[in-house]
């Protein structure tokens, strides 16, 4: 049946309803009940702007159409409806309470707080259309923004068609789903926005329920389970809507339920209800999730499968979908709510970026803490070596990343585990392919370190040693703890030989793994030890040990068993040696008994033809190596372990200084010193970003690919605003790729619930923030995907009233003249598009520009446009009048010549001597006085002028 009809149809049925209400461009906004009660609390604390969206505006609108549109359809759950009211309100409350009370008063006022517009333009309108809400979560959870409009646009469709067919059937059809069904179709814009408002509660209350939703994923690690099993879109939807609907509506009633697919997955984890789950398995439990919204005994039982999980999906959901793309086949797509968060805060992002490090050094997992530990130490090192900062800060950042990763509670350890455990499997695609990088074969003192590059080449068995402390015996007990943590080889068949009694300030000399050319003219095969200074020579043993070969070179008789000296540590020295530890046995060396041919240390027995070959294995033969006897098993790997350098430098035998001097020198290859260089950018951006929150899917691409980063590598140390709004768009959306050379004019970023914006738009101008630092607030201006606000040009002053401008002298006095003055933001209705990434696919860009303008008010009054931004980079004088440090009294004689600035006719018409704005404790107000004053001042063309005013109130008792 044609739609056209349906309206005729519906326009004749005049004996029904009134000629009103028949006309199909009924006006739904016309209709708006209260709203339940448990609703009260989110709708008194929805922003000014997002609540008369939510009563009156588009979204209201969408509401009711959608609610029409689609009743009946879901089943009966008043007591659902009222759990969710419940949860809605309380994640409101604290999130609202997290807010600084700072921005209400600022330019993004109106706009700040939580996002609950759906929700309350639902509530207000028709259980319904909370219905619908619930369903709009449940797909925001699961599909990507522009795969969920695509769903409403056909699920809209659909039902239109459906109701059709059923009047055409003759079936009795309510007049207003007969009309909602007979009506032009909601745009695919008001879908979009209503999909974004539900999106942005989503990442509110996924914060503020952070826990909750941990423990959730963290018990059904080993789920995997479909939606369901349809793939076209309006059968498949509608079932898992009315499926996860019911089952909800009985666990919140306390009746238990059984999951039969992962519907009703889906609806707990989008509506932040956690009944108690009897999980079966390869292990049987329940856990109570303390949810006092569910009665006792709403208990969901779960059966995890014994098999091997082939993907890391807790729930996933695949449909064809015919409108995502403009033009084309339909798309199959796959929605899934993944094992692995899919935000986190940048601190926790960097956990990821560890994770990406250990895989591109092929590091096993259950080195993870030994890693982080070496991360942290070798950060105390460039501490208490007093390392300047700036270039590496890179180190400073995966220290600290690396404390917290090992100071985790368990909650948040197992979120910090799975975050680290992506990065390694995105590691080629953030990192980029492992290749090899001219310089990387790291020059050290005319040789090179060749050996192991991990963990910044720090346990390259040269290397290691070279940083140990001045004195020999750090080196000895070094070398001791890697041979004694290896099980594979016998210690009683290893000797350290090393130089006592001279400096460690020369360096080894090594190449490949030995010594250099200049060592080997110092060894000659078949040299006597006591004709090359063997008063520098000693020995050691590795562990308590003894052989009777050892009596060869001990000059002294030991007096006692085999057995009895085989529990000591020995070592072998010349009379007037360095200290030795008194726990050791000390022999006198025989020197006559060693000789050195090559690599080999030859143990005589000079009465008999007795002798033993000790084989070089490691270390520097100038200042400590380890050697093997002949025909024992050798050491498989030369290199230390990481805990080996994790126990030394909690010992203290390793010198700060050293280690920081290779870290420098050496370090990272390019690729990876690079991304950790942008990333410690990114950190000194997102320090100050409160709340604020990235997406995991940053580790889906290149770093160094981005468009910012290499805008950045181009004008290396300048964190500018472009820069770090371009940053901040790509963390936090996760695929939105700006050139920060295209937000040269933006004045802030909306994105998901957050509102990036420069601190010196919502501060006190005498506070001269740095223009990259930026600030984040707690909502969005309802606009989905990365909207970039953008001021017209030219903004406009209202004219001058001459008779109003009074100016009277300054008397001293502290008076705020301006507290009837707002700021306020507005958009023109110029909302433009993007070209982004999604464009190429043929799919809605998901970044567009929407012309901005900030207001200035007095009393309700607009008084002027401004560009804050444009203001506060004008060059005119401004200053504080008085100084709180200034004891002495100030009379009104200090202000002679000084004119009071007391109205915003005063301020437009200023005068050309020095002038007060009296705005004593108003840092609003002062923010649009001096914006209003530039502005003026330029079109006056008097930016030599000199204006004066107070401190803040923190500064200035003015």
């Amino acid at each position: 049946m044609s739609f056209g009809r349906l309206q005729a149809a519906l326009t004749a049925a005049t004996s029904e309803v009134t000629l009103a209400a028949a006309n199909i461009n009924f006006d739904f906004t016309l209709v708006k009940i209260e709203a339940p009660q448990e609703y009260t609390q989110l709708g008194s604390l929805l922003p000014t702007a997002k609540k008369s969206e939510a009563e009156s505006g588009s979204t209201h609108v969408t509401a009711r159409r959608l609610g029409t549109l689609f009743d009946g359809v879901c089943p009966h759950t008043p007591n659902l409806i009222k759990a969710y009211g419940t949860r809605v309100s309380e994640i409101s409350t604290i999130a609202n309470d997290q807010i600084s009370s700072h921005y209400k008063d600022s330019i993004f006022g109106a706009h700040s707080g939580v996002d609950g517009t759906t929700i309350w333009a639902a509530a207000t309108s028709s259980n319904a259309s909370l219905h619908v809400h619930l369903l709009a979560c449940m797909l925001a959870r699961i599909f990507e923004a522009s795969e969920a409009v695509s769903i409403w646009v056909e699920l809209e469709k659909e039902r239109r068609l459906d109701i059709a067919g059923r009047f055409d059937r003759g079936e009795n059809v309510q007049f207003s789903l007969a009309s909602a069904a007979a009506q032009n179709p909601i745009s695919k814009q008001q879908l979009a926005d209503w999909d974004s408002s539900a999106r942005a509660w989503l990442r509110t209350a996924d914060e503020v329920k952070r826990n909750e939703s941990r423990q959730l994923h963290t018990l059904l690690k080993d789920l995997n389970l479909a939606v369901n099993e349809q793939t076209k879109v309006y059968p498949s939807v509608i079932e898992a809507w009315k499926n996860a609907l019911n089952m909800m509506e009985d666990l919140v009633c306390g009746r238990p339920q059984a999951v039969q697919d992962g519907s009703v997955i889906l609806g707990l984890s989008a509506w932040h209800l956690y009944p108690p789950l009897v999980v079966f398995g390869g292990q049987n439990f329940r856990v109570n999730m303390d949810d006092r919204l569910v009665k006792p005994g709403g208990e969901l039982s779960i059966g995890l499968s014994s098999s091997i999980k082939t993907k890391d999906t807790l729930v996933y959901w695949c449909l064809s979908l015919a409108h995502l793309r403009h033009y084309g086949k339909p798309v199959r797509t796959e929605g899934r709510i993944q094992e692995d968060p899919t935000r986190c805060s940048f601190q926790e992002f960097m956990y990821g970026v560890i994770g990406a490090i250990t895989n591109r050094w092929q590091i096993p997992s259950q080195d993870t803490l030994s890693t982080m530990k070496f991360f942290a130490l070798v950060h105390m090192s460039f501490d208490e070596a007093n390392a300047v900062a700036g270039r590496y800060e890179w180190v400073a950042l995966l220290g600290r990343t690396a404390k917290d990763y090992l100071g985790a509670s368990e909650v948040d350890a197992a979120g910090a585990e799975r975050i680290f455990q992506l990065g390694r499997r995105r590691s080629e695609l953030f990192i980029g392919p492992i290749q090899f990088e001219a310089g990387h074969n790291r020059k050290q003192d005319g040789g090179y370190i060749t050996g192991d590059p991990r963990y910044l080449g720090l346990l390259d068995a040269n290397v290691l040693t070279g940083v140990t402390g001045l004195e020999v015996e750090s080196l000895i007990e070094l070398l001791r703890h890697k041979l004694q943590r290896d099980p594979t080889i016998r210690c009683a068949d290893y000797l350290i030989q090393y130089k006592s009694g001279v400096s460690r300030k020369r360096k080894a000399k090594h190449s490949g793994g030995r010594h250099s050319d200049s060592a080997d003219a110092e060894m000659e095969d078949d040299d006597d030890l006591s004709n090359h200074n063997q008063s520098c020579y000693a020995y050691a043993t590795v562990s308590p040990t003894w052989d009777h070969r050892f009596r060869f070179i001990t000059n002294e008789n030991t007096g006692d068993t085999d057995e009895k000296l085989s529990r000591m540590q020995h070592r072998w020295v010349n009379e007037g040696s360095h200290a030795i530890p008194l726990t050791e046995r000390i022999h006198t060396l025989n020197a006559n008994h060693l000789r050195r041919n090559g690599f080999d240390l030859m143990l005589t027995d000079m009465s008999s033809t007795a002798q033993c070959k000790y084989s070089w294995v490691f270390g520097d033969m100038e200042t400590a190596a380890v050697f093997v006897r002949e025909g024992s098993k050798p050491i498989v790997q030369s290199s230390f372990h990481v805990d080996d350098f994790v126990h030394c430098h909690k010992k203290g035998l390793l010198s700060h200084t050293k280690i920081m001097s290779h870290v420098m020198k050496h370090g990272f290859p390019s690729s990876v010193a690079n991304m950790l260089g942008a990333l410690s950018t990114v950190d000194g951006i997102y320090e100050k970003l409160s709340g604020a929150t990235v997406s995991l899917k940053c580790f889906e691409k290149p770093l160094l690919e981005s468009k910012w980063y290499n805008w950045s590598s181009l004008h290396r140390g300048a964190t500018r605003r472009k820069l770090a709004l371009a940053i901040v768009s790509y963390f936090d959306s996760g695929s939105c790729d700006l050139d920060p050379e295209d937000l040269d004019q933006v004045i802030a970023v909306s994105t998901g619930d957050s509102i990036y914006v420069p601190a010196q738009l919502v501060c006190d101008p005498l506070k001269r923030h740095q223009p990259h630092v930026l600030k984040r607030i707690l909502g969005n201006i309802g606009k989905p995907g990365v909207v970039l606000l953008n001021p017209p040009q030219g903004p406009m002053m209202r004219d001058l009233e001459f008779t109003s401008v009074s100016m009277p002298k300054f008397d001293g006095t502290k008076q705020d003249c301006f507290g009837a003055t707002s700021l306020h933001l507005s958009f023109t209705g110029l909302h433009m598009p993007m070209y982004d990434t999604n464009v190429k696919v043929g799919r809605d860009s998901q970044v567009s520009i929407l012309e901005s303008v900030m207001s200035v008010r007095d009393r309700g009054n607009w008084v002027a446009d401004i560009n804050i931004l444009d203001a506060l980079s004008t060059d005119f004088d401004f200053k504080p009048v008085l100084n709180r440090t200034c004891r002495h009294e100030q009379t009104q004689a200090s202000f002679a010549g000084v004119y009071s600035i007391e109205s915003w006719d005063d301020i437009l018409d200023h005068p050309v001597d020095k002038f007060v704005v009296r705005t004593h404790g108003n840092w609003a107000a002062r923010l649009a006085a001096y914006s209003v004053l530039a502005q003026a001042m330029k079109e006056k063309g008097s930016l030599y002028g000199e204006t004066k005013r107070p401190r803040s109130p923190q500064t200035m008792p003015i």
